[in-house]
């Protein structure tokens, strides 16, 4: 009877013991300055806006809810914020977040930025093929982030184009849609000419490829049957030297 009071007391100590260490450790842990996490998505918050404060769209950054679970250690210097994924600045994108020293840790923090600018949009639907106008489009403000395959700003740019496909009313033209005008055609019959100190000479010419202005496309010369080389300078027009 003694031995097993004996025992019983033995294993008592033991697990005391062990409750012992446990609550030392709970409370070494506790007493660890912990990280704020809303310091965090601040920091990120002020990275990202201070990068884009150059940009010409404004933007509306929204910083990803942090886990509260998530412990880590305060760091002692300001946290270094940085792109993870460098390639997106709209959109959905990721940030780094470090702490380099002497405490270290790394954690990825995701961003939403959605930026808004005009953009040309159709303002009617246009068949295959069509050469943009003016009044072809407008000026509409849109999230960039959502444009993912390019967009046109300025109206300039687009009047010189064709487009690939047909493309519906209201459609932010992109420029995998669009297509450089062809005003010189394979096969068709060209006019060269070719200007040296004010003496303009012409000549007949065929085509030997499809050419917008200011590409540079091969051509027969049809008087001499030499194939030379030019640039596209107007509809069935190419300046040779």
């Amino acid at each position: 009877m003694i031995d097993k009071v004996q025992q019983f007391l033995r294993r008592w100590r033991q697990i005391v013991g062990v409750l012992a260490l446990v609550s030392v450790a709970v409370s070494a842990a506790a007493a660890v300055p912990q990280q704020s996490l809303p310091g965090i998505a601040s920091a990120v918050g002020d990275f990202v806006r201070s990068d884009r404060q150059s940009d010409r769209y404004p933007a509306d950054v929204r910083v990803g809810r942090l886990d509260p679970r998530l412990r880590l250690r305060r760091c002692d210097h300001p946290l270094q914020v940085s792109y993870a994924n460098t390639q997106r600045k709209v959109g959905q994108i990721y940030t780094s977040v470090a702490c380099e020293a002497p405490v270290t840790w790394r954690i990825y923090v995701p961003v939403a930025v959605a930026a808004y600018g005009d953009v040309l949009v159709t303002r009617n639907a246009l068949p295959r093929g069509h050469r943009l106008k003016a009044a072809d489009v407008q000026l509409e403000k849109r999230d960039l982030s959502t444009l993912r395959q390019g967009f046109f700003s300025e109206i300039k740019n687009v009047q010189s184009l064709q487009t690939k496909r047909a493309i519906a009313a209201g459609h932010a033209l992109t420029p995998a849609e669009v297509a450089p005008v062809k005003l010189v055609r394979n096969g068709e019959m060209v006019q060269l000419v070719s200007a040296s100190r004010g003496v303009q000479v012409a000549a007949r010419g065929k085509a030997l490829a499809d050419g917008a202005e200011g590409h540079r496309v091969r051509v027969r010369n049809l008087s001499s049957g030499r194939v030379i080389e030019g640039r596209v300078v107007g509809p069935g027009r190419v300046e040779v030297r």
